[in-house]
């Protein structure tokens, strides 16, 4: 009998000692890749749309063809709706998309940044799942950054609060709309949502190929216009090197590093911030007399040019226009137009020599160089 009761209770021991095991595994089991993944319904090919909310601002990303635009900020937030009640938390919804003609081209590199958050996004702990500590983490409907996604079916995949960072710089809150599990992720995701809708805009004044580049003309406000033809080497004339040659208002051989310097400029040309002040008027601005105009002509006839209006304020930045883009004014840095506002005397290629000898003649002005035989780059 004493062995029968010994035999059961080793029974039940090896099973309770089998359960101990059996949990631990369990608990320490770690959770697979896509039990983390906080977006499972995400795609990035399939992402249409994104909508960020951040206080009052807001800013709706809509995706036509292969190519990002943002609305406007008065469109963006008219696609918002605060609805709230009584009983529910404030919850934005989002009405039809604004018309293109509200629209304005989206940074590439802003949206790319984008998606690879939301497709990389994972839990990566569970922090609270008390409501009243929403507000505390800035996961709430007051201080939380609000982001939704819909992909090409015009299903939402998605829609959650991004809140302050964790412990560490590069983590942050996130908040499931409609639930009240907080969630730590890493990958300072709150840094690449944001509601301002300037912030998504492209920046670029210009874009081209500088090398296509065959003739540059410079009109500055102060004197008169200068043009500026690109040399070509021929096989039958070794006299004739790459370069640039000045051929208006005289002609005179031009510093290539410094006709380089403008192109190069003028190429990449982007813009620090954007003018959202409607009631600056274009003559305050310096658009009717402008400040410089200096215009690229390709070897295809196109032309690219940029209008520079007045400095703005006490600011180091300039108005600037693309007659191409009617939709911005732009705020361009002031080194950026130093370098594109270039003198005759800065351009010309003046013999160290000579200029030192006439140094020491007071009031006698350096001999010209003579002017280089000019052969242009042919159309393509």
């Amino acid at each position: 009998m004493k062995i029968k009761n010994l035999t059961t209770l080793g029974i039940i021991l090896v099973a309770i000692i089998g359960i101990i095991i059996i949990a631990n595994q369990l608990q320490n089991k770690k959770p697979s890749e896509q039990s983390l993944v906080f977006l499972p319904q995400f795609s990035e090919a399939a992402c249409s749309q994104m909508l960020v909310v951040e206080g009052k601002d807001s800013a709706k990303l809509v995706k036509r063809g292969s190519a990002w635009f943002v609305s406007s900020k008065k469109a963006a937030a008219a696609g918002v709706t605060l609805a709230a009640t009584a009983s529910s938390p404030v919850q934005p919804t989002v009405e039809a998309a604004p018309a293109s003609n509200d629209e304005y081209p989206a940074d590439s590199s802003a949206i790319q940044t984008a998606l690879d958050k939301l497709k990389n996004l994972k839990r990566d702990g569970l922090i609270s799942q008390n409501a009243q500590k929403q507000a505390e983490l800035e996961v709430d409907t007051a201080k939380g950054i609000y982001v939704e996604v819909w992909n090409d079916k015009g299903k939402s995949t998605g829609a959650f609060y991004i809140g302050k960072s964790g412990a560490n710089w590069d983590s942050h809150f996130i908040r499931e709309k409609g639930s009240n599990d907080v969630y730590l992720a890493s990958g300072s995701v709150r840094f690449s949502f944001f509601g301002d809708s300037k912030k998504w805009n492209d920046k670029s004044v210009i874009k081209f190929d500088k090398s296509f580049v065959k003739l540059l003309q410079i009109t500055r406000k102060d004197s008169g216009s200068i043009e500026l033809v690109k040399t070509v080497p021929v096989p039958t004339d070794t006299s004739i090197k790459e370069g640039w040659q000045i051929v208006q208002p005289e002609k005179f051989k031009a510093k290539k590093d410094k006709a380089e310097q403008i192109i190069n400029t003028l190429s990449t040309l982007n813009a620090d911030d954007f003018e959202s002040d409607t009631a600056i008027s274009a003559d305050s601005m310096g658009f009717a007399k402008p400040h410089l105009v200096v215009t690229a002509t390709l070897q295809s006839g196109e032309t690219k040019t940029v209008i520079v209006g007045n400095k703005k304020g006490t600011t180091s930045q300039y108005w600037a226009k693309n007659p191409e883009n009617t939709k911005a004014v732009f705020l361009i840095a002031e080194y950026n137009i130093n370098n594109l506002n270039q003198g005759l005397s800065a351009l010309k290629d003046v013999p160290e020599a000579a200029v030192a000898k006439d140094a020491t003649k007071p009031g006698v002005k350096a001999a010209p160089v003579a002017p280089t035989k000019v052969k242009t780059a042919k159309k393509k």
